[in-house]
């Protein structure tokens, strides 16, 4: 039997870093274990790569990016005078025109 021990290295990224491969930009986590890859960017390799910390660029994790909010320009901010007021109706019988619009549906339902 043939045994052989393989160094691991453990990399884990800062706090709101995650690593990136520099070869394909593929983003690898926060954390990760080096070893052999087999495919990098989605292509099969012709012989395993053995990856190394250089193989790999710690960056700002794009998740935690917050973009800043626009600005709403003062012409579009509605001044609390200038708004409308508005009126309710408690009048419980129908304007003329539904009534008339109720006796037309009535006239057609019937024939």
């Amino acid at each position: 039997m043939k045994q052989e021990i393989i160094e691991t290295i453990h990399l884990i990224a800062d706090d709101g870093k995650v690593f990136r491969r520099i070869e394909s930009g593929e983003l690898m986590g926060r954390e990760i274990y080096l070893g052999y890859s087999h495919y990098i960017g989605g292509k099969l390799l012709e012989e395993p790569h053995k990856d190394v910390p250089e193989d790999f660029e710690e960056i700002d994790d794009p998740s935690l990016v917050v973009e800043e909010p626009t600005e709403i320009p003062e012409a579009e901010v509605a001044d609390s005078s200038d708004e409308a007021e508005v009126t309710e109706s408690t009048s419980e019988e129908p304007s003329e025109s539904s009534a008339e619009e109720n006796e037309e549906t009535t006239q057609e339902a019937e024939e």
